[in-house]
This record gives structure tokens, C-alpha cells and sequence, in this order.
């Protein structure tokens, strides 16, 4: 008898961990996908296509409800994805017409939401719909996303050894989950008075075919220096391939003094990454890829964690490697890194560090204890910088 219990209090042991292990990898395998891309609408026309960006902690799948769209690819590996939704047939009816898209990774499916408008239809979709009034608005496109919490919105960069120079890096991004706009402010304060100032903007202006607009304006001023201020404005492009990836995007007022190249596999991840320009003999930076992670930047190997990137957006990790280069182009780069870079190896190695918040989320990067990175994400206000007296 005791032996029966005993056996039986060690079945119900073993079918409680099991239960417990399988809860524990069914919350870790899991989709992150914007709140604004859950739903997607369309006019009424056929071969209209949308793009959703997420990420994905391990392989996932998707699965298409009605057969009047498509959606490429059907499946992918963990990290940063990006899946086009393309309407098939036009919409002939009245009203408009929905279905869904379900993304699994073996825990909870996200559900997107495809709605199309029929002929006539000039009422935004489902915001008068009575039979299902909790329906959310159909978001603007133009409307920047400043507010999602797994979007990363601002970057606090300082420097253990100077804590009063500072470079503050603030995103947003469109209803696509395509970066809008960068700003970026780096100050310099001695004794409470600022004694440098550089702020550079890049924003979207406009998007015609396989070319993307954007302004950059930066403001300089540097008492110390002879010159002491100068501010720039200019407008170059960022050119994409037929699958929507960034190739070629110029990087200076002079459209050809230097400028930034990008090559990719079949499956759209990245192969290279080039910064190039006529200043240099040679390749001036340059970036490689493998299997979804950077093993090869300028001379030096690339090591990994085990810490996936748990967000859409931007590529956390090939900005800390590419040394904080941040431009509207970043988002629209294929699959980069996978996981996070534990550092590089050569004659100038560097090495990385972490800490995550209660969600997962990367709330500090370190980089050999000098630099940090503090991380925010949700809607953030551009503070007030000072600017030195000239």
C-alpha cells in the first residue's frame, strides 16, 4: 500500500514538472508584434500590398484564413521578420470584407486582421461596424507609432570616463513599424554650461516606387573651434530592391562622397553591409553575415549570447556593433542579427554586457564597462538641449 502511494505521489511529481516545463516553453516560444500591425487595411483593389514586421523567439508559421490574399513568406526563423500581405482579387461588393492571418511559434498565436474596402466604401473600416463595435481604428499611415512598448524610442549613450558628454538617440516610426524619423543630440556640459552641441535629424519625407526621401538636417556649434557653428540641410535617397530591402542609401551633403551598400541572400537576410566612399582606397567599414547573425566586421569576428533580440523595430545589436549608426535605412534591412553580440575578437575586440527589465527587454547595454547604453521604449518628448553661447 505505502509502495502504491509512493508511486503515485512520484507520477503526480513527474506530471506536475512536465506540465510546468511545457507552461515555461510555451511562454518562452512566443511572437512580439506592434499593436498597430494587428490590423491591416486595404482598398478595394487587387495587388495591393502591405508589409508587418515582428519578432519571434523561435521558428514560426503563418497560416492565411481566406484565399484573397497571400502572405510571403509562410515561415521563418526566430529574431527580426517581416511578412508581405498582398491582395489577390479585387473587392466587387458594397461593404467591406475581412479575414485574418494567425502567426505561431507554439505558444499563443497573434492574430492579424486584413480588412478591405468595397466598392464605394469611403468610411474608414470598422469604425462604424454595429455588430462589432470594439473594433479598433484603422491607424494612419502617415501618423508616427512613438508609443508601443516593445519599440525601442530612445537611447541614452555615455561614457564612464566623461559622464557630462552625452548622445541621446530619439525614434519613431510609421504604421508599418518602419523608422520615421532619427534624432540624434550629443552635448558636451563643463561646470553646469554647455560647451558642444551637434543635433542631427533624418526624417521620411516622401516614398515614390523603390525610393524613399529623406531629409537630414544637422545643427554644429563648437566654441572652442575656429569655424564655431554651421547648420546643413539636404535631401538624398534611399533606394530598395523588389523585395522592399535597402541597397544603397548616401550618406553626406554630396550624394557620391560616401555612401552606405547592402547585399542580400535569397531569403532577404543580410550578406554585407559596406560603407564605402571616394575619400577611401578601399572599403572604408564592412559587415558579413551567416545564418541570420554579423560574424565579420572590419578584420574582427563577431561572437554571440544566447539572448535573442526581442523586438521589431531596428536591430539593436547592429547598431552596438556598427558604432551607433542610425539612419531611417536601419528598419528597412532585411533579417540582420538574431541575437544579441557578446562582442569581437582582434586588435580592437570589444565586449558586451546586458540587463533586461521584467519583460524581457533590454534596458542597458555596456560595452567594456566604458560606454552604456540605457534603453526606453513607449512614447518619449525630445527634452531641451542647451546649446553654448558663441
Amino acid at each position: 500500500m505505502k509502495r502504491s502511494l509512493a508511486l503515485g505521489a512520484i507520477f503526480l511529481f513527474v506530471t506536475l514538472f512536465i506540465a510546468g516545463c511545457d507552461a515555461l516553453q510555451q511562454e518562452y516560444m512566443k511572437i512580439t508584434i506592434s499593436e498597430n500591425d494587428k490590423l491591416l487595411t486595404f482598398e478595394n483593389g487587387a495587388g495591393l500590398e502591405k508589409s508587418v514586421t515582428f519578432s519571434s523567439t523561435v521558428s514560426w508559421t503563418a497560416s492565411v484564413k481566406d484565399e484573397w490574399i497571400s502572405v510571403d513568406p509562410l515561415s521563418g526563423d526566430s529574431g527580426s521578420n517581416m511578412i508581405t500581405v498582398k491582395t489577390l482579387t479585387e473587392n466587387t461588393g458594397n461593404g467591406e470584407r475581412k479575414t485574418e492571418i494567425t502567426l505561431t511559434a507554439g505558444g499563443e498565436p497573434e492574430i492579424i486582421t486584413v480588412m478591405q474596402r468595397g466598392v464605394g466604401d469611403t468610411d474608414e473600416p470598422g469604425t462604424d461596424d454595429p455588430e462589432n463595435p470594439e473594433e479598433p481604428e484603422n491607424p494612419d499611415p502617415d501618423e508616427p507609432v512613438v508609443s508601443n512598448e516593445n519599440f525601442i524610442t530612445k537611447i541614452r549613450l555615455t561614457d564612464t570616463e566623461d559622464a557630462d558628454y552625452v548622445t541621446d538617440f530619439y525614434i519613431t516610426y510609421d504604421a508599418n513599424g518602419k523608422i520615421e524619423s532619427v534624432e540624434r543630440f550629443d552635448t558636451d556640459m563643463e561646470n553646469g554650461e554647455c560647451i558642444y552641441y551637434d543635433h542631427i535629424s533624418h526624417t521620411v519625407t516622401g516614398i515614390d516606387g523603390n525610393e524613399i526621401s529623406v531629409r537630414t538636417f544637422e545643427e554644429w556649434i563648437s566654441p572652442g573651434d575656429t569655424d564655431g557653428s554651421e547648420i546643413t540641410e539636404y535631401t538624398s535617397p534611399i533606394i530598395l530592391d523588389e523585395n522592399g530591402n535597402a541597397v544603397r542609401q548616401p550618406y553626406s551633403l554630396a550624394e557620391e562622397d560616401s555612401w552606405v551598400e547592402v547585399e542580400y541572400n535569397e531569403d532577404d537576410t543580410i550578406k554585407t553591409w559596406i560603407w564605402a566612399g571616394v575619400d577611401y582606397d578601399a572599403y572604408g567599414l564592412e559587415a558579413k553575415w551567416e545564418n541570420g547573425n554579423m560574424v565579420y566586421f572590419n578584420d574582427e569576428d563577431v561572437t554571440y549570447t544566447e539572448y535573442t533580440i526581442p523586438y521589431p523595430g531596428f536591430d539593436f545589436g547592429f547598431f552596438l556593433l556598427l558604432d551607433r549608426w542610425l539612419t531611417p535605412a536601419s528598419s528597412y534591412m532585411g533579417t540582420a542579427s538574431v541575437n544579441l553580440p557578446a562582442g569581437t575578437t582582434g586588435e580592437w575586440a570589444r565586449s558586451f554586457s546586458y540587463e533586461f527589465d521584467e519583460k524581457g527587454r533590454v534596458k542597458v547595454a555596456s560595452e567594456d564597462g566604458q560606454l552604456t547604453y540605457e534603453i526606453f521604449y513607449g512614447e518619449q518628448e525630445v527634452q531641451d538641449y542647451p546649446k553654448p553661447a558663441i
